[in-house]
Parts: C-alpha cells; sequence; structure tokens
C-alpha cells in the first residue's frame, strides 16, 4: 500500500462566494471521448452556463488556495488512487474483505507550499500541483473572471492547445480539458491527454470548499489506439 501525505495552505472563506443562480445539469461530453484523436475545437466565448459554473469554481479555488496557504496547510487528506493500464487492467481501491485494513491505492499526501504554490507532498517529493485561481489549467480563466472580462474555451501555450469545457450534474460542478499537441505534417493538433475534475463548491467547510474531490485522468498509449487511466477520489472515510 503507497501511502503519502498532501499539505494544505489555510483557506480563507470569501463572503463573496455565492451561487449565481440555478442552471440545469449540464452533463456535457466526456473529455476521455476525444483522446487519440484530432481536436477540431475552434475557439469561442464561453457561454451563460458555462461562465456561471466557471466562476463558482475560481471562487472555490481562491478560498482553496487562501486556506491552504494558513489554517490548513500541513493537513492531511486521504485519497484512492485507481489505474487502468493499457492492458485494460484495472486496480480497485477498495477494503480487502478478508482484511479490511488493507485499502490498495490508498494515498494520504499533505499539503504543501513553495515559490510555485501549493502541491500534495509525500516525504517531500512532489506528487502533483493543487489546482487554484492562481495556478494550473484555468489560471487564464479565472484572471479574467475576476476581472469582469470575457472568458474563452480555448488557449495554446509553447504550441499545446488547451480546450476547456464546464459542466453540473447532480448538484457538482466540473471541468474538463483536453489536451492537444501539435503534430509533424499535420494540419491538426492530436489529443495526447484527457482531464476531468470535480471541484466542491457549495458549502463552508474551509478544509473541503474548492478541494478536487475526483480528478480523472486520460492518456493516450504509445500505440496511439488505446489509452491509459488513473482516477483520484477524495475519500476521507478511509
Amino acid at each position: 500500500m503507497n501511502c503519502m501525505k498532501y499539505i494544505f495552505a489555510p483557506i480563507v472563506i470569501s463572503a463573496l462566494y455565492m451561487s449565481c443562480g440555478l442552471e440545469r445539469d449540464q452533463t456535457g461530453r466526456d473529455p476521455a471521448s476525444g483522446v487519440g484523436g484530432a481536436l477540431l475545437e475552434t475557439s469561442r466565448d464561453l457561454n451563460e452556463t458555462e461562465e456561471r459554473i466557471a466562476t463558482r469554481i475560481c471562487f472555490a479555488f481562491r478560498n482553496k488556495r487562501l486556506s491552504f496557504s494558513n489554517i490548513h496547510l500541513n493537513d492531511s487528506y486521504t485519497y484512492c488512487e485507481e489505474p487502468v493500464s493499457c492492458s485494460g487492467v484495472k486496480t480497485v481501491c477498495e477494503r480487502d474483505q478478508d482484511n479490511p485494513q488493507v485499502v490498495v491505492g490508498k494515498i494520504t499526501p499533505t499539503v504543501a507550499l513553495d515559490a510555485l504554490g501549493l502541491y500534495f507532498s509525500n516525504n517531500n517529493q512532489v506528487d502533483f500541483r493543487i489546482e487554484t485561481d492562481t495556478y494550473g489549467y484555468l489560471k487564464d480563466t479565472c484572471s479574467k473572471l475576476t476581472k469582469g472580462e470575457q472568458a474563452q474555451n480555448m488557449y495554446s501555450q509553447n504550441g499545446v492547445d488547451i480546450f476547456l469545457s464546464f459542466r453540473s450534474s447532480n448538484g457538482k460542478d466540473y471541468f474538463g480539458v483536453q489536451v492537444a499537441f501539435n503534430q509533424p505534417q499535420s494540419p491538426v493538433n492530436l489529443i495526447r491527454n484527457a482531464h476531468e475534475f470535480e471541484v466542491q463548491t457549495s458549502g463552508s467547510n474551509s478544509k473541503t470548499l474548492g478541494l478536487v474531490t475526483k480528478h480523472t485522468q486520460t492518456n493516450i498509449c504509445s500505440d496511439n489506439s488505446s489509452s491509459s487511466s488513473i482516477i483520484r477520489t477524495y475519500r476521507p472515510d478511509l
């Protein structure tokens, strides 16, 4: 069993954080469905529903950044990791019936902070950066929305196209990311990996507001036809 610790800085709950209205659940397309194919999307402004969801996520991310950097720095968070290999072998993160104390894939990281921002750490090794309003895939989106500017569903960075999608389902907010790279002698970019983040955007608990409660990452395999994935789920019950 691989045990890790995640360190979170304290979060200050902003009185400005509130729901921007109700919308019907927007299920949208699974970002992983496009992995291995060409990115055919074109840049456009976020629509009204997407903007509301993105704004909720950005405010929650802001609160998380502030509180994880202070009151919750060095706090531990338990996650389960469930990988699926390129050959389709899946590891399920559940308690063993014969030994209830054993959970395969459990990680308990602690929140850490350095000059680049917040990250989850295990024995001083960086496991992954924590998505906030100033770091990660929504950095530019959050910056624009907090200044009252129009945000778009796509941006380019060092020859890589990043396509964003937003949805809500069963009272939870999600954002998806498709990462497409330039292909030699090809007019289109190929989606090499995709992410979907489930974000806690409601409530007043500073330890969980803005927390990514589920992160699914999908990567194209070396054969350029199959894919592997890993699902990381927040499990405070373990």
